[in-house]
């Protein structure tokens, strides 16, 4: 399954070079394709629990659930690759394909692959409604017991087979909020917004999102604000150089691109006890807005909990598309330029001009 050196190096358990890594992910994909060039998410659940088992220092220094999502997120974008490009005319691939150019002939979409407003994925041919039903009680049993006591695996594959049927739900039927989150009240967390995104986008949001601000941060606090940003702005931004805390970091880059776009960032996190808008917002409670509990509202009805700043405003991302949201004209800027520079999910929109000006900006601080 793997080179001979490759192996000595996880039994010896040395530090993997980046060729080793495209190595160990070959060496999984190719044992995989054997079955299913298409896995199901709970299907990459097991390849990375399966992974860690065998070799677990590959997750060593970080939490587990953290590793595990890591590592999801590149064997997704591994299958993803080998698709496009060495898979491209396996008989699967060239249907899978030809479903969806179908699918996008039928409800007229001129949309690239992250333009999924109105998205409608295909019904599965292995689903009927007495199976369908099943997978609905599943989720609702599931939801009655405590997060500690939840089937991670087979959530995942009820909602996985479920998908379809949610988008005719949102997309088509409209439905309220508050209706959604009583046929399917697994979706109203943390882990399901992001396995919803993915489902969606076949994109690892989190990995997309840190890889972005990596390139970004430093580049986006080397630029002064803006004369009118708020003083706790300014105040958070010049204790930064002595914090040095990279999530602390982070958070304020992201803050600060409200400043830069001349937008408010109560367009994306208010403090508690603000009136709640009735669109997607992050509500935070703390003492300060970089350390403190977030959870994302919809209609006012509360989505989940988010551990950080930097992980809520990408959960805030994640919930514009998975609830088939416009981005609200005050704060469309900031979301458009967090959407298509950090984390690259393009689409046939245009990037409004302001966005392109700070974006330049930035590239020319490399």
């Amino acid at each position: 399954m793997f080179p001979a050196k490759l192996w000595s190096s996880l039994m010896a358990m040395e530090q993997l070079t980046t060729k080793q890594q495209t190595d160990l992910l070959d060496g999984i994909y190719n044992f995989a394709a054997k079955y299913t060039v298409y896995p199901t998410s709970h299907e990459y659940d097991a390849m990375v629990s399966a992974l860690l088992t065998t070799v677990p220092y590959l997750g060593k220094g970080l939490a587990l659930e953290d590793s595990r999502t890591l590592w999801k997120g590149r064997l997704r974008d591994k299958f993803k690759n080998n698709r496009r490009r060495h898979d491209k005319d396996l008989p699967v691939v060239i249907a899978k394909k030809a479903k969806m150019e179908a699918i996008k002939e039928q409800t007229h979409k001129t949309q690239d692959r992250f333009q999924i407003k109105n998205y409608l994925p295909p019904k599965l041919e292995s689903e009927d409604e007495h199976t369908q039903d099943a997978h609905m009680k599943t989720i609702q049993s599931q939801a009655q017991k405590t997060a500690q006591k939840r089937d991670a695996t087979l959530i995942r594959l009820s909602m996985d087979k479920t998908f379809p049927q949610r988008r005719i739900e949102i997309v088509q039927n409209n439905i309220a909020t508050s209706l959604l989150k009583e046929k399917f009240p697994i979706l109203f967390s943390e882990d399901q917004i992001m396995d919803e995104f993915y489902r969606l986008t076949e994109q690892n949001l989190y990995t997309n999102f840190d890889q972005g601000l990596q390139t970004y941060t430093k580049r986006i606090l080397q630029l002064d604000l803006p004369s009118n940003s708020p003083s706790d702005l300014k105040d958070l931004k010049a204790s930064v150089e002595e914090d040095g805390n990279e999530d602390t970091i982070n958070a304020v880059s992201i803050l600060s691109v409200t400043a830069h776009l001349h937008e408010q960032i109560g367009g994306l996190f208010i403090k508690k006890d603000e009136p709640l808008p009735s669109t997607a917002i992050v509500v935070w409670e703390g003492k300060k807005i970089n350390v403190a509990r977030y959870t994302i509202y919809v209609d006012k009805i509360p989505v989940g909990e988010w551990p950080t700043l930097v992980k809520a405003a990408a959960g805030l991302l994640a919930t514009y598309y998975v609830f088939n949201l416009e981005y609200p004209r005050g704060i469309k800027k900031t979301l458009t330029f967090l959407q298509k520079c950090i984390t690259g999910l393009n689409d046939a929109v245009k990037k409004p001009l302001p966005v392109v000006s700070f974006w330049q900006k930035l590239l020319k601080k490399c």
